[in-house]
């Protein structure tokens, strides 16, 4: 074979052998699976979501104070003289039923004055009797029988009522009505010569002992009514109106372990300009209970219509939470009824909003989410 041939025949096989790796080239790349495209992942974050149903409900407000006691007077001494001892000795914690001497000032010499000015009106209308037979004489009889009923140790009785101008004008003539009168504010003044309890009660302080020279308008000391006391509590503005007569509180003690229950009996209008608050008075009963005792306890408000619990994480600035709608972050506005540790109750969100029921950590509104739809019980 010549050289020609030669290098044709090489050319030849080199074009074969080309041809035949391309078409089992062609023919492995048919063969071998096509690679996978990742999906897409979703970066929206997931919400648990609620709805919202309406119902009526009633929250507790928190009350705390000091006890004190509902009847309670200072007791002061209207006239002078030496203090005596009345039903019990005058010493704190003594106990006096309604109507006993709590101490007494000796009336001696106000005793003997006041004897000695109705004496000396009975001897004046005994110098009148003849003047009143001669000139009134159906008049003497009943005249004779007041003179003679007539007790200087006894509470002066009035004059016999005139018939006639006439008698009329001689008795004022005589000027006993002046003395009359007189006598009458005597006996009235030796009545407070005794001071009686105004209620059952006991002494909580003293001033004076048995003895003691005592003056007009000196305080001798305080009686209070036992078992019968008021709280006063500071309750905020806002909750006033959930707040009426009649309803019950109840109260706790840790010091004594103990719990009574009260009733609101008054609210006062004045609003603290600093704490904007309100007194409101609770009224409790109970033989433990002391002046000066610190309870805390609580009131169920009023029932509220409409309202819906949330969840206080669920609030976003002031008075905002977010709902979702087709997918989508939205501020709602609320008209919050309370905010307390049980969370937030607001008030007219329409049934079957679909809130937030967990917070989303940097939501915003229009954010998109993946709505976790809630569990059917």
């Amino acid at each position: 074979m010549s050289k020609r041939n030669r290098i044709i025949l090489s050319t030849l096989i080199g074009l074969v052998l080309i041809i035949v790796g391309i078409q089992g080239s062609n023919y492995l790349a048919s063969k071998k699976e096509p690679p996978k495209v990742k999906a897409k992942s979703d970066t929206r974050p997931v919400a648990r979501i609620q709805e919202v149903a309406n119902e009526t409900a009633s929250f507790k407000i928190n009350l705390e104070g000091t006890l004190m006691a509902y009847n309670k007077v200072s007791i002061f001494s209207e006239v002078p003289g030496l203090l005596e001892q009345g039903s019990a000795p005058f010493k704190v914690g003594n106990y006096f039923s309604k109507g006993d001497a709590l101490f007494r000032v000796n009336n001696e010499e106000a005793t003997l004055a006041l004897l000695a000015q109705k004496s000396e009106l009975l001897s004046r209308v005994v110098g009148l009797l003849p003047d009143i037979k001669l000139d009134f004489e159906d008049r003497f009889q009943e005249w004779r029988d007041y003179v003679d009923s007539f007790d200087v140790e006894q509470v002066i009785s009035d004059f016999p009522a005139a018939k006639t101008s006439r008698e009329k004008s001689f008795i004022a003539a005589k000027n006993l009505s002046t003395s009359l009168y007189s006598i009458r504010s005597a006996e009235n003044r030796l009545e407070k010569y005794v001071i009686r309890a105004p209620f059952s009660g006991v002494l909580t302080m003293t001033n004076a002992n048995k003895g003691a020279m005592v003056q007009p308008g000196q305080m001798l000391g305080e009686f209070m009514e036992r078992g019968n006391f008021e709280l006063i509590v500071s309750v905020l503005a806002s909750d006033i109106k959930y707040l009426q007569r009649g309803q019950e509180a109840e109260f706790y003690s840790e010091d004594m372990g103990r719990s009574w229950k009260g009733k609101v009996v008054r609210v006062s209008d004045k609003i603290n300009p600093q704490s904007q608050t309100l007194d409101v008075y609770i009224q409790l009963r109970g033989k433990e209970l002391k002046e000066g005792l610190f309870l805390s306890g609580l009131v169920v408000s009023k029932p509220v219509e409409d309202v819906f619990l949330l969840d206080n994480a669920l609030l976003v600035g002031q008075d905002e939470a977010f709902a979702v709608k087709d997918g989508v972050l939205e501020k709602m506005k609320l008209d919050i009824v309370r905010i307390s540790d049980s969370g937030i109750l607001v008030r007219d969100i329409p049934n079957g909003t679909r809130m937030l029921d967990k917070q989303i950590s940097g939501a915003f509104e229009g954010m998109e989410v993946n709505v976790s739809e809630p569990s059917i019980d």
